[in-house]
């Protein structure tokens, strides 16, 4: 099958502007854990020194009504860096803010071809939408401190379900 210049120059687009937000917010990942990271993670501390399960933390959250135990499970891996190494955990939080942007794509593309826009437009438009999202300050405590994993997983599921 033959490929049209057009195909293969979309076809790359979208992780080149993956790429942009990463170098715009890999920077910020070096910093420290700050604020309420300590009180809603103290507990891993007790999870590595085997006084309380991995059960136990996860089920036992703070956070909220329902503890969100789906985003402190993802606090256990890995093993043993906290209150060490914020790095290892600020970057999860980057990937999951990537896959979050690539979803704004998704969806911004399908809203653009609902609205009548034909692909070619509609795929410009999503990448503006993704580069817009990625890089925007308002998203940037969700992604630097390490407690708001849980605000970047429900905009990941909400996500996911409306593409």
């Amino acid at each position: 099958m033959v490929f049209s210049l057009n195909f293969v120059s979309c076809l790359f687009r979208w992780p080149i502007c993956l790429l942009l937000i990463f170098i715009v917010n890999f920077s910020a990942v070096s910093g420290p854990f700050l604020f309420d990271d300590f009180s809603n993670l103290a507990d891993l501390k007790s999870v590595e020194q085997g006084v309380k399960s991995a059960t136990d933390f996860v089920l036992e959250g703070r956070a909220g009504p329902t503890g969100r135990p789906v985003a402190l499970v993802t606090f256990l891996w890995p093993e043993g860096v906290f209150p060490n190494e914020p790095l290892i955990f600020k970057c999860v939080n980057l990937l999951i803010h990537l896959l979050n942007s690539l979803l704004v794509y998704v969806i911004a593309k399908l809203i653009f071809v609902h609205v009548g826009l034909n692909k070619s437009q509609a795929t410009i438009a999503g990448l503006f939408a993704m580069l817009f999202w990625g890089v925007h300050p308002i998203n940037q405590s969700a992604v630097f401190f390490v407690i708001q994993r849980m605000t970047l997983l429900m905009t990941f599921f909400a996500s996911c379900f409306l593409s």
